[in-house]
């Protein structure tokens, strides 16, 4: 889902972890990470009041003014766009109609290969 906003850059290597920051406004309750694929957007993870949540090799860890998404055992089909996001209620998700009771934040994440290094992936960007 891109609504002219930029990206996030995350990266990892294959078989790690990576942790990427999700801000925001502390009036929403429901807290969510999702996958962007065609015309579509797929959650991968949710949660309202859980401190620390963990849904396959997907986790949330609330901390204040945000939280954090940990995806473990990285795999280059981890290699894509993702989005966090945050809501008031548990209205489902539709790429092109986003209420004002919605709020997104776009990342992307980057799987490098060992020995490549940071120069490396500002030439893939």
């Amino acid at each position: 889902m891109q609504d002219g906003s930029s990206f996030l850059v995350y990266s990892g290597i294959e078989g790690a972890d990576v942790t990427v920051e999700c801000s925001f406004p502390s009036s929403f309750i429901r807290k969510f990470f999702c996958k962007e694929t065609f015309r579509q957007v797929d959650i991968l993870i949710e949660t309202t009041n859980a401190t620390d949540y963990q849904s396959g090799r997907y986790r949330i860890v609330h901390k204040q003014g945000g939280y954090l998404v940990t995806i473990s055992q990285l795999t280059k089909s981890d290699s894509r766009g993702y989005c966090c996001g945050a809501g008031s209620n548990f209205h489902r998700l539709q790429t092109r109609k986003l209420k004002s009771s919605l709020w997104m934040q776009n990342l992307l994440v980057v799987l490098l290969q060992k020995k490549q290094s940071m120069l490396e992936l500002e030439k893939i960007l």
